[in-house]
């Protein structure tokens, strides 16, 4: 669980996350992506960032997603449909029997940043924020949820 991503203006960013688990195989996984740093006086206007995943259980796919904010990032951003001008987001993936159990939990902690849903041994979580230490703030919860109460590494702590 890398800490965030932070995309400066006119930035271009493409990369791809695969992972093909064994049977019985478990995985969280989470990226935050921050566009510009407030604090900084950073601004993005305009880029790119390619986010592409791939999850696969002994080579038979069972999650995709592509994320793409491609040209007018800010006016993109500004739409409630994509982030309603927040500046951070973050996507969560656990692949786990324990999805159904952990959901409830889970919408509690990211309450109104974000939403989460379960499904056949998967669960995803989106979260926006107004910036970075806001996303941090639903984030860092959330994944101790999905922990199970274990500590997150203390690059993550606040």
């Amino acid at each position: 669980m890398p800490q965030e991503t932070i995309l400066f203006d006119a930035g271009r960013l493409s990369r791809r996350f695969e992972a093909d688990l064994a049977e019985g195989a478990e995985l969280l996984a989470a990226e935050a992506v921050v566009f510009g740093r407030e604090a900084m006086g950073e601004t993005v206007r305009t880029g790119l960032i390619h986010d592409r995943w791939r999850i696969r259980r002994d080579g038979r796919l069972l999650f995709a997603d592509d994320l793409r904010f491609d040209g007018e990032i800010a006016a993109m951003a500004q739409h409630p449909a994509t982030l309603g001008g927040k500046r951070a987001m973050a996507t969560i993936l656990l692949v786990s029997s324990e999805g159904d159990r952990l959901l409830a939990p889970l919408r509690e902690a990211i309450g109104e940043a974000g939403g989460a849903s379960a499904w056949d041994g998967k669960l995803l979580a989106r979260i926006a924020a107004a910036d970075s230490l806001s996303l941090r703030r639903s984030l860092i919860p959330a994944l101790t949820i999905l922990l199970d109460g274990r500590a997150l590494p203390k690059v993550w702590q606040i």
